[in-house]
């Protein structure tokens, strides 16, 4: 009996496990970031862009 409640509760957590995985397949739309930069009254640095894969 003991063994059948182990085998239970392990199946369960497994179910819950991979229950919580990522839904949304497929958006792989690239996220563009502008960072900008304070120079605290030195020179002037251009702004960056960065384009990230999530």
């Amino acid at each position: 009996m003991k063994r059948f409640l182990f085998y239970l509760l392990i199946s369960f957590s497994l179910l819950s496990i991979v229950s919580c995985g990522d839904d949304e397949k497929g958006d792989d739309a690239p996220t563009t970031y502008t960072i900008t930069f304070d120079t605290d009254g030195g020179s002037e640095v251009p702004a960056q862009n960065v384009v990230t894969m999530v």
